[in-house]
This record gives structure tokens, C-alpha cells and sequence, in this order.
């Protein structure tokens, strides 16, 4: 579904969102502050799929906002289409975060930093969102499945982060870790929730440089105790 060249397509349009704005006190918010920046395309409801596709291929950015549900696919669809996300919240424990900086490839910003998010985003180079764009091409087949299941997609990402878990669950910790874990996460971890490198849970998790997956990135807490190179996209710990 992910379009080739995504990363390189012109974009001349600015920020994107396409939802209920009242489904959460941050999106109404939101709306009722930005809705008049021309840097803004704000939809109350949700667009026709041919629509939709269209501005996510046109626009720089796309807000992933606070909603009812935790389900939405909006992220996802936002990488496939390199639209660059920009994630307001922070108590966010993102897909995969255990296996890619998810800071390489979006931007985060707190709640309380809303009416400032025309001057942050204004303030990102060109420069650095092709940088962004250009991961976010890097990382999207970690992000879709498939009929049959390709080295790489979703479907081996999701395999090697229960790998990790089941290697995290023999260690024998308990329940009362993994809510310590994610107290400290919320306290300390801004704006994605989560400590560099990924899952607050990973640093408890064995190391995996031994891994030669060359589409895991591996987080510099793990790798940096081998004295080893780490890369969003590189061969990990090499």
C-alpha cells in the first residue's frame, strides 16, 4: 500500500488532521486554537479513503492527537505514506518502540506546548524533515503485514518484540516491576513515554546484540555495553 518515492514527493501543504474533535478535551483544543493558522488543514470528520490518501501524500505533517480509543491506525497510515507525525502527548508507549527511535522519524510535543506548535514546527529545517521522511521510508515495512509473511514486515517485528518479552518474563520479574517500570516512564520519559531507544521495558529485557537483524534498531543502551554502533536502519550492533 506504501507508495515508492513517498519520501522525495513534493509536499505544499503543512500540517494535516482528519477526525472528531470532540472525542477529547486535546483535539478540541486544538481546533479551537489552530483552526484559523493557515499552516493548518483541519477536518472535523473523517475523509472519503480516496481523500484522505491524497492529503496524507500531500502534506509534511500529520497530527496524531488524543482520542477515545487506542486503536486507531492513523499512525500507521501516516508512515506508509511518509507523512511525518507529530505526536502530541506523553503517555504514549508507540508500536515498536522497543525496536526504533521513534524520535528519528517523528516529532513530539507536549500538551501544554499546543499554541506553540506553529512556531516549533516552523522552526524544523527542510533539511531535517527530508531527514525525518527518509527514516520514515526506512522503517515503513516494519509497519505492514502481508498475505505471507515477508523477512522484515510487521509480522517478524511483532514475532521479535514477544521474543524480547518472553526473554524479559524469564528473567522472573513481576507485575509490580513492569508498574514500576512504566511509573518511571511517565514521570521521567517526555514526549513519547518511553526512554531513548525505546520501551522502558527494554532495559530490562536480555541484550540482543548478538541479533544480526539488519532492520532492528538496536537501542544505544543495549549496544553501547559492547562498545558497538547502533543505527535506525544499519546492521545494529556490528
Amino acid at each position: 500500500m506504501r507508495g515508492e518515492g513517498n519520501a522525495a514527493r513534493p509536499r505544499d501543504h503543512k500540517v494535516f488532521f482528519a477526525g472528531n474533535p470532540k472525542s477529547h478535551a486535546t483535539r478540541q483544543a486544538i481546533f479551537d486554537e489552530l483552526k484559523e493558522s493557515p499552516l493548518f488543514n483541519l477536518h472535523g470528520k473523517a475523509l472519503l479513503p480516496e481523500r484522505y490518501i491524497f492529503a496524507l501524500k500531500r502534506h509534511t505533517y500529520c497530527l496524531h492527537l488524543p482520542g477515545h480509543a487506542t486503536w486507531s491506525p492513523r499512525l500507521i497510515e501516516y508512515i506508509w505514506f511518509g507523512c511525518i507525525p507529530v505526536v502530541v502527548g506523553s503517555e504514549y508507549f508507540l508500536p515498536l518502540s522497543g525496536m526504533v527511535d521513534w524520535r528519528l522519524f517523528s516529532i513530539g510535543i507536549g500538551i501544554e506546548e499546543i499554541s506553540n506548535l506553529p512556531e516549533l514546527l516552523q522552526t524544523v529545517s527542510k533539511q531535517r524533515q527530508q531527514h525525518l521522511r527518509n527514516n520514515l521510508h526506512k522503517v515503513a515495512p516494519l509497519f505492514m503485514y502481508h498475505a505471507k509473511p515477508r523477512f522484515g514486515d510487521a509480522f517478524y517485528a511483532t514475532l521479535y518484540q514477544l521474543y524480547r518479552r518472553s526473554r524479559f518474563i524469564q528473567r522472573g520479574l513481576t507485575k509490580t516491576d513492569l508498574y514500576e517500570f512504566r511509573h518511571i516512564a511517565r514521570q521521567q520519559a517526555k514526549p513519547y513515554g518511553a526512554p531513548h531507544g525505546g520501551l522502558v521495558a527494554s532495559y530490562a529485557y536480555a541484550p540482543v546484540c548478538d541479533l544480526r537483524l539488519s532492520w532492528v534498531y538496536q537501542t544505544n543502551d543495549e549496544c553501547k555495553k559492547g562498545g558497538k554502533p547502533y543505527s535506525i536502519t544499519g546492521a545494529g550492533c556490528s
